[in-house]
């Protein structure tokens, strides 16, 4: 990521608004939530996920992870 105050806004969606700052938490959780479930670099991880701020922090996370993610849109 860039160095952007990590106060400055993201990403807004609807009456909501996301900062930098709560992005990276929110991606830094799902990292570690998948590195507990044993997700290591280089697996690939399926999201399945409208387009929400949400998909956003989890693609993050993903990255973070050092996985790959497939993306599957749930009007398929």
């Amino acid at each position: 990521m860039t160095d952007w105050p990590r106060e400055r806004v993201a990403l807004a969606f609807d009456d909501q608004e996301y900062t930098y700052g709560q992005l990276s938490g929110l991606a830094s959780g799902i990292a570690a939530a998948l590195e507990n479930r044993g997700v290591k670099p280089g697996d690939r991880v399926a999201l399945m996920s409208s387009n929400r701020p949400e998909w956003v922090a989890a693609v993050r996370g993903i990255w973070q992870a050092g996985a790959a993610v497939a993306l599957f849109s749930p009007s398929w």
